[in-house]
């Protein structure tokens, strides 16, 4: 099994960048090699596996605004300066205990505290988050730039990438890769990948041409209609003519407003009830089903009906 950690636009739905590692790893640590895609003047937008004080510093110093759900475990400060209501700023100070991909220099050359700002939000009950009530850590300290409701708006669209992650598992078939060896599961991932961001690049062109956002599984289905007809054509303008079709189509086949819309976690079909082939075919036994098994004469009690 793989651990893996991506970067998305939320805008587009760009894959930009992926880390993987074995799946004991820690995917705050696999984080930090997706750093280099960030540049200055990006927001980052994530949840509160990746909210740390060292995160949120050394974002700062590169420009990075930092839009994360805070940490449970961290206790609201009452010395905290109020903005609004809801909106508050508060001081965190720095931990005693020095990471280790941290080198004792950088450590020490690191302030004491920093400024941090924890915007409340409520969610609607039928929107579908299990928490109604949100905590979230904001680097963007001055709220005539960014006010506490645009900030709670912002982090509610993180449940997009979440889609995002579904397209690619669910529609594209990444939730079990086949190859064999680890450098060909990353080929394979790299694949998926490519697809995908080529996939969304007809739909970013769709977009352009509509006013919605276009279907993920839509441009699939028109992609697969109108692909035999243009390597088909031996004609340049022909092929042409296709792609702006194909565009035009994508973008009139967009996705509904559905507000509230519930998505279970449940699946449609129920599996089969067949054992797992976990062990060589050649060692397995298998046992009867329960509604072929029928007991013998002795087995049955006298005093039984």
């Amino acid at each position: 099994m793989m651990r893996l950690v991506g970067l998305f636009d939320l805008t587009t739905g760009v894959w930009i960048g992926a880390a993987t590692g074995p799946f004991r790893s820690s995917e705050r640590k696999l984080c930090r090699k997706l750093w280099k895609h960030v540049r200055a003047g990006d927001t980052i937008v994530a949840d509160s596996g990746f909210c740390c004080w060292f995160t949120l510093y050394l974002f700062g110093c590169k420009g990075v605004n930092v839009v994360m759900r805070n940490n449970g475990i961290r206790k609201p400060d009452p010395r905290a300066a109020k903005l609004g209501r809801g909106d508050r700023l508060e001081r965190w100070r720095k931990p005693n205990i020095r990471p280790k991909w941290i080198s004792p220099r950088d450590y020490a050359s690191m302030p004491d505290s920093i400024a941090v700002r924890v915007v409340t939000t409520t969610t609607d009950p039928k929107a579908g988050f299990r928490t109604t009530e949100l905590q979230i850590a904001c680097t963007v300290l001055d709220p005539d730039k960014m006010s506490a409701s645009n900030i709670g708006s912002l982090y509610q669209k993180r449940w997009k990438v979440e889609l995002f992650i579904d397209d690619l598992k669910t529609t594209l078939g990444m939730a079990v890769l086949t190859t064999l060896s680890p450098a060909m599961i990353r080929r394979e991932l790299l694949v998926h990948i490519i697809g995908y961001n080529l996939l969304r690049a007809l739909m970013i062109h769709g977009k352009a041409s509509g006013e919605g956002d276009a279907s993920f599984k839509g441009t699939i289905d028109r992609l697969n209609h109108w692909l035999p007809v243009m390597l088909s054509s031996n004609s340049n303008s022909v092929r042409r003519r296709l792609v702006t079709d194909l565009v035009e189509m994508i973008a009139e086949d967009q996705v509904p407003s559905r507000p509230f819309r519930r998505e279970p976690r449940a699946v449609k079909r129920r599996p089969k009830p067949h054992q797992l082939l976990n062990v060589p075919r050649r060692q397995m036994i298998e046992i009867s089903h329960r509604s072929r098994y029928k007991k013998t004469a002795d087995e049955i009690s006298p005093n039984h009906p």
